[in-house]
């Protein structure tokens, strides 16, 4: 086996024994562009393993809505929709993961267990999409809150392993989101 199908077993089998942890986040510079937001997420198979997969996206939506609080939606539909295609790929029909992200308001209306989103809320069409891949992904899907930021005050390596995740969302999100805003404005290279 090569590394990334290894890694692709120890997390398929941490998401089967519960082990699986993952968080989400978003970035948002409106100094920088008003048109461009990212996500970025991870998953292991365990906090001590370093089996992994991880991506980094845009976030969907024109100028008007793109900000903030959907990139950080844009991150925990993503991580969802992830986790959903391994269980249907792989057929897991049973499992946990316990997933973070640090946008409090984001936890609470993606936990809500009502499929309808009154479409005046923000977003709609994220929180809707995250409640219905919760609903029908064959696990356990647990979200919870976790602090973000917490590098600049706390070496990396006394993190908790979600705070860990939860960095290197951030730098990622901020790396693709940095590399969008150059691209439109002339200044990237590939």
């Amino acid at each position: 086996h090569n590394a990334k199908s290894r890694n692709l077993a120890d997390l398929i089998q941490g998401i089967r024994h519960g082990t699986a942890i993952g968080t989400s986040d978003g970035s948002y510079m409106p100094t920088q562009s008003t048109a461009h937001g990212t996500a970025a997420w991870i998953l292991r198979a365990s906090p001590t393993c370093d089996a992994e997969y991880y991506n980094a996206i845009p976030t969907s939506g024109n100028r008007k809505e793109v900000n903030a609080y959907r990139s950080e939606l844009q991150g925990v539909h993503a991580i969802l929709l992830a986790i959903y295609a391994l269980c249907q790929a792989y057929d897991i029909s049973s499992g946990t993961v316990t997933l973070a992200c640090d946008n409090d308001t984001s936890v609470d209306l993606s936990n809500d267990p009502r499929l309808e989103v009154p479409p005046s809320i923000e977003h709609a069409d994220l929180i809707r999409g995250i409640r219905y891949l919760k609903k029908h992904i064959p696990i356990t899907a647990n979200l919870t809150y976790v602090k973000g930021h917490t590098d600049r005050h706390t070496a990396f390596e006394d993190l908790s392993p979600l705070e860990q995740l939860n960095c290197r969302c951030d730098n990622a999100a901020k790396a693709l989101l940095r590399a969008r805003i150059a691209s439109d404005s002339g200044n990237y290279s590939p």
